[in-house]
């Protein structure tokens, strides 16, 4: 049929059936294989706002096989591990793998179940029903009957499965259905001229309606049924299905293929050429892949068709566009430096860096050092000079790519030699561009990135828990890292089934310094990424040291975290699954979740109307409206649906929800904490799951998590066993009823003389029954108590009776909430409730005395050494393994004695306040060191000197709050130092200030501070170019320099007259050090470079083309000379020495 035609009819059905007032429902799943003439027009559908998303499996009869296939379904390879887990993934050659999918498929028939045998190919088809049928004949002891050849070429007689391919609406098939694609028949009489009587086989296998299939339809559309393709089995359902696949099928088919049987589904993939000879060329033949990479890589092909509507909005969607706007925005800058150079100075560049360095050009990141040596010519400078500078840095022999190294030699900073590009990790486009044309294309690009990313932060912004990424979620509450977020994600081509915030790690400077940026700033709203995993890295490795070599185990470790927070048992729940058979080689950790059975067959889509079951309203009585909306509006919802739906008839749906609720407030203690909003829908569902289906999902191990323990008691020598009808008896029920009676009544006194002579009569079992009781109501809130107790009721059915007596109609009170004052902490370490951390009277054992002397004299010596401790070599001999242990604790002491006596609070804020030991002090410029920098008793907060200067009693910070640290360390220096100074140490301390709130507040202080004016009235700012100073003829490299060296000498003067200067005379009197004439130098260097940083682009390249080159060693011009005029400009030197 002709796709054109085939729509027009479509729509001219629809609208003659919404004119006469029908309700049209199409069904349909986008994942599976799309329809040949739709074009993916299906699709779009899912895109419109009032789209209804079915949300339950209910095919299976596993709900673990269920959530896998949703896995796979999405593409997540973490899906394959419950089917290598149940020995479902079956490998080898081409032709072992359909002989063993044949075995398979006939020990199923064999065995009475109702099997179908699928594969991608009608060769591979045709060779299995062939086969079946054959056998089939081989095996029957009837007489031969008539046959009749179908429409693969096969014959057929009576007793085959046939399938037809057709719809055929005149062939009618009951009373309300006709023959269509894809259905199975089985044959009962082959008819002389070639029809056949046939009974349809419903789903399961069973007979159904019969009918006759006329000898034109069965010789073209009519095949044999034991075999199928993958694309025709779209619809079939039988008891088991097993798949032959090759290795080239899509994710569609692939979906299609495991979700046919109920009972199980088989993959049988190959993991060898085919044996022709363009295999022996492929890449599997000379990198061999399993079963598993086959799966991955048949996941990550997706064949959805894609429709024109859809085609436009992934054109004009700035998500899919940032990243290839950036890596055309990179590759434009190289291509057009090296275009304004001309090749003639390219070679003369590549024969350079081969003469500097051989083999240099042979190097993979050598493209990229080209590009930037390009940069650096165009600039100005001499690009040989500067290789061969970064080349004698220091050695090269240990560099893997020797070209990247010196990149990064050229330009620490990564920005090329160039300033900051649209975003922040980019470099910036390079000056001096001769070819307008060139130059306005590259801003054009510069614009597009910026244009973009402003549409991904604008959207990122208005992110919900219903549209967010997973990876989002967690910080909805941040919208501004989430923007930012979005747009690195973006740009560096990160998919969102990437879980971690930033993604991979990334090694360019630039971009790594962004990325750690972020990562700081995700780590301070959640904590710690890796806590998870370092929670569960000791269990996981005790059950099976090969959990945490999966990649998928820190997903399962974010999982265990949040089942944990919900209040589940995960050390009884993972020994349980890994010790029931041995985890599979290949995705363990995955093949272990999937034993746990936690989510529910239900499908998280974020697409579509949220669902409204009729119990909503309970919801939102007892979560709260905007908990429980945030809930339904959370993609986890129809888990927690599926799982309420599902559970027995005997709970309620408000039960269940009371229980689950007050389950997970009960779980949560000063060691735990409560679930993230993003996680409270995902830890409902699973508490629900684990309350409905305790038997398949935990045991308990305590016996306050376990009322009724189904192990025995421990028999002594005292105890006979009573036989089981006797632990049936009524009479302690019946009396334990009667206690309940008087004390409901108020006769305390006849209840507690009768629960006397109850207990001095009772069994050991009996009494150890009610002691479980007593103790479950007193240790669980009693909503909880009371489930659990009929919980156990229900399993314990030899104690039924008496435990539903001991149950109370009425809350007795005996349940207590744990005390939530909390004594003061140590605000350097956690809190821990293990005895080794808590109890007073613990003593550690004596340390060894050997080498005591040593460590005492090591530590006395190097203890104010500018050194950070912790990386320092402990000398051999010492007897430790720890430098300067008691340190720490010292100071731990000194810090919490004295803030207990402030109006600071001893908590764990003191955490969230950044360590700003690390800037340079106040009086001396120079960096501080940690163990520099200790403060006097009276202080609390750093004050911004180091200890030099703070014995030279120089001012310093006064007294102020540590989390405002920058503020008041800015407010100091704009107060207590002339402008340029303040300027100057601003500048400083925003360059070792990698926090950008911080940086926000420096750049403010520096805005505020008062600076000359530029007019021409002012000689420190005029943009004339005095040819006969020698500051003016410095570069800009040279004068930081200069001004760096400068301060050194001031600080260092002392050692500079000791080392330099006339031997000491014996006088006391000693004539102080002279250092006016060094701090006018540096003033005037200062003085320059605040006047350069006024300067116009314009002024600045008028100064830089009158200053005069420095000439190389052989006393020649710079070879690197741009042929433009206009590139004759200054170029990098040296410099004149200010000494």
């Amino acid at each position: 049929m002709n796709t054109s035609n085939s729509r027009i009819e479509r729509l001219r059905l629809f609208e003659f059936l919404t004119a006469r007032g029908a309700t049209i429902r199409c069904v349909g799943d986008d994942k599976q294989l799309p329809a040949i003439d739709t074009g993916g027009a299906g699709i779009d559908t899912t895109h419109t706002p009032d789209t209804i998303t079915l949300t339950h499996v209910v095919r299976f009869a596993d709900t673990a096989e269920a959530t896998a296939g949703l896995a796979l379904r999405d593409g997540d390879p973490s899906g394959l591990g419950f089917y290598l887990d149940h020995q479902r993934i079956h490998s080898g050659s081409t032709a072992t793998i359909a002989d063993k999918a044949y075995g398979a498929w006939f020990a199923d028939r064999h065995a009475g179940r109702n099997a179908i045998m699928l594969a991608p190919t009608h060769d591979i088809v045709t060779e299995l029903n062939h086969r079946a049928r054959a056998d089939r004949l081989t095996r029957t002891t009837e007489t031969t009957s008539a046959t009749t050849v179908l429409g693969d070429g096969l014959s057929a007689s009576a007793g085959d499965i046939i399938c037809t391919r057709r719809n055929n609406r005149r062939l009618a098939l009951g009373e309300r259905d006709w023959v269509r694609n894809g259905y199975r028949w089985h044959i009962d009489t082959v008819h002389p001229d070639g029809s056949l009587t046939v009974t349809h086989l419903s789903p399961g296998g069973r007979p159904g309606n019969t009918t006759v299939l006329p000898p034109e339809y069965v010789g073209l559309h009519v095949r044999l049924g034991y075999a199928m393709t993958i694309d025709s089995a779209q619809g079939t359902t039988a008891d088991t299905c097993h798949t032959v696949l090759i290795g080239s099928e899509s994710r569609n088919q692939l979906y299609v293929a495991i979700t046919r049987g109920i009972h199980a589904n088989h993959l049988y993939v190959p993991t060898t050429i085919d044996g022709s000879e363009l295999s022996f060329w492929t890449e599997p033949a000379i990198l061999p892949r399993t079963a598993v990479e086959v799966l991955q890589h048949i996941l990550a092909r997706e064949a959805t068709h894609t429709s024109a509507h859809t085609s436009l909005r992934d054109a004009l969607d700035p998500y899919r566009r940032l990243g290839r706007a950036v890596d055309i925005y990179l590759d434009a800058i190289g291509v057009a430096t090296e275009h304004t150079l001309g090749p003639d100075v390219l070679t003369r560049l590549d024969h350079d860096a081969e003469t500097l360095l051989p083999g240099l050009t042979d190097a993979p990141a050598y493209p990229t050092l080209r590009q930037h040596l390009a940069i650096l010519a165009l600039a100005g400078h001499d690009p040989a000079t500067a290789l061969r500078e970064a080349i004698d840095d220091r050695e090269l022999d240990t560099a893997k790519d020797v070209a990247a190294v010196l990149d990064w030699r050229l330009d620490t900073s990564g920005a090329h030699s160039t300033g900051t590009g649209p975003l922040p990790w980019l470099h910036g486009l390079p000056h001096r561009l001769s070819e307008p044309a060139i130059a306005s294309q590259l801003h054009a690009r510069r614009r597009i990135v910026a244009d973009l990313t402003t549409q991904i932060t604008t959207d990122a912004r208005t992110w919900t828990a219903a549209t967010a990424p997973v990876w989002a979620r967690p910080l909805l509450g941040n919208r501004e890292l989430i923007a930012e977020l979005a747009v690195w994600r973006a740009a560096n081509h990160i998919p969102d089934t990437d879980l971690r915030p930033t993604g991979p790690d990334r090694f360019p400077t630039r971009e790594r310094d962004h990325q750690t940026r972020l990562t700081t700033r995700v780590t301070d709203a959640l904590g710690d990424l890796h806590t998870a995993t370092h929670t569960w890295e000791p269990l996981a490795k005790r059950l099976d040291i090969r959990i945490t070599n999966d990649p998928w185990w820190p997903v399962l470790a974010a999982h265990l975290d949040t089942a944990a927070a919900a209040g589940l048992d995960i050390d009884t729940l993972l020994t349980d699954a890994a010790t029931r058979r041995p985890l599979p080689d290949d995705m363990p950790a995955a093949a272990l979740w999937a034993r746990l059975r936690l989510d529910p067959a239900a499908l998280t889509t974020p697409t579509g109307q949220p669902l409204r079951p009729d119990w909503t309203p309970h919801l939102h009585d007892i979560l709260g409206p905007d908990t429980a909306e945030h809930v339904i509006n959370h993609p986890a919802w129809p888990r927690l649906v599926a799982a309420i739906d599902t559970a027995p008839t005997d709970w309620t749906a408000s039960d269940l929800i009371a229980t689950a609720h007050e389950l997970l407030l009960t779980a949560t203690d000063d060691n735990t904490t409560p679930p993230r909003a993003d996680q409270l829908a995902t830890a409902l569902a699973w508490r629900i799951e684990i309350l409905t289906h305790p038997t398949e999902n935990t045991t308990p191990t305590t016996e306050n998590d376990a009322p009724m323990s189904p192990k025995p008691p421990e028999p002594d020598e005292n105890t006979t066993v009573r036989p089981a009808q006797e632990n049936a008896d009524p009479a302690p029920a019946a009396i334990v009823g009667a206690i309940g009676e008087l004390v409901s009544t108020g006769r305390l006194d006849e209840a507690r003389h009768a629960f006397t002579r109850l207990t001095a009569h009772l069994h050991d079992t009996d009494r150890d029954l009610l002691r479980r009781v007593l103790t479950t109501l007193s240790t669980r809130a009693y909503p909880v108590a009371v489930a659990r107790l009929h919980w156990a009721a229900d399993h314990y059915t030899d104690h039924r009776a008496f435990i539903l007596a001991a149950i109370p109609t009425t809350d007795p009170h005996l349940y207590q909430r744990r005390d939530t004052t909390r004594p003061t902490r140590d605000p350097r370490a956690a809190a821990r409730d293990h005895r080794e951390w808590t109890d007073h009277t613990r003593r550690r054992p004596p340390r060894p005395d050997r080498g005591r002397d040593t460590f005492d004299a090591y530590t006395h010596f190097t203890a104010d050494l500018d050194v950070d401790p912790t990386h320092l070599p402990v000398p051999e001999g010492t007897g430790t393994t720890r430098h300067q242990p008691t340190r720490e604790a010292s100071e731990r002491a000194e810090t919490t004695n004295f803030l207990a006596g402030t109006g600071y609070t001893v908590d764990y804020d003191r955490y969230a306040v950044a360590d700003h030991h690390g800037l340079p002090c106040l009086a001396c410029g120079l960096e501080r060191a940690l163990l520099d920098t200790p403060q006097p008793p009276e202080k609390h907060c750093d004050d911004g000197l180091c200890g030099t200067c703070r014995d030279d009693n120089q001012p310093g910070i006064p007294d102020h709050n540590p989390a405002d640290h920058i503020n008041a360390r800015c407010t100091f220096i704009t107060t207590h130092h002339p402008p340029t100074a303040a300027l100057s140490l601003l500048r400083k301390t925003w360059r070792h200030t990698t926090n950008p709130a911080d940086r926000a507040t420096i750049e403010t202080f520096a805005r505020t501070i008062h600076t000359p004016s530029t007019d021409t009235e002012d000689p420190n700012l005029r943009s004339d170019f005095d040819p006969t100073n020698p500051i003016h003829l410095l570069t800009y490299t040279a004068l930081r320099e200069s001004v760096h060296t400068v301060e050194l000498r001031i600080h260092l003067a002392d050692d500079e007259a000791t080392m330099y200067g006339p031997a000491p005379g014996t006088s006391d009197d000693a004539n102080p050090i002279d250092t006016h004439w060094l701090e006018e130098e540096l003033t005037e260097l200062q003085a320059e470079l605040t006047r350069r940083t006024h300067l116009t682009p314009e002024q600045s390249a008028t100064e830089d083309a009158q200053r005069t080159p420095l000439s190389d060693e052989s006393g020649t011009w710079s070879r690197f000379e741009p042929p433009a005029p206009e590139f004759n400009s200054g170029r990098d030197g040296d410099g004149p020495e200010y000494c």
